[in-house]
């Protein structure tokens, strides 16, 4: 059963992860660039890095699992940032 600590964890990372949601929507209807863009993959990460964390139990997970999940989302990132930054939109 979990604890009252582990319930408000869960609660802060929720509103948390509700917050940067409702931000990153926001901010995709701005004029577009590569600042919006990597503000709103950022976010992406966050809330990937968040879930992960709380969510999936990677916090007590064995360190090779949480160094996977950090380079995972950091090769996205890096992938994704390099692709808006470098091919045109109508290219899309």
């Amino acid at each position: 059963m979990d604890s009252s600590r582990d319930i408000r964890r869960n609660g802060l990372i929720w509103v948390a992860l509700v917050v940067v949601s409702a931000a990153s929507f926001g901010a995709g209807g701005s004029v577009g660039g590569t600042g919006i863009t990597a503000l709103l993959l950022l976010a992406a990460a966050l809330k990937l890095l968040l879930v992960g964390w709380q969510f999936m139990a990677l916090r007590s997970a064995h360190l090779a699992w949480r160094l996977v999940l950090v380079a995972l989302v950091s090769g996205f990132v890096g992938f994704a940032y390099w692709v808006s930054a470098t091919v045109p939109i109508a290219a899309l």
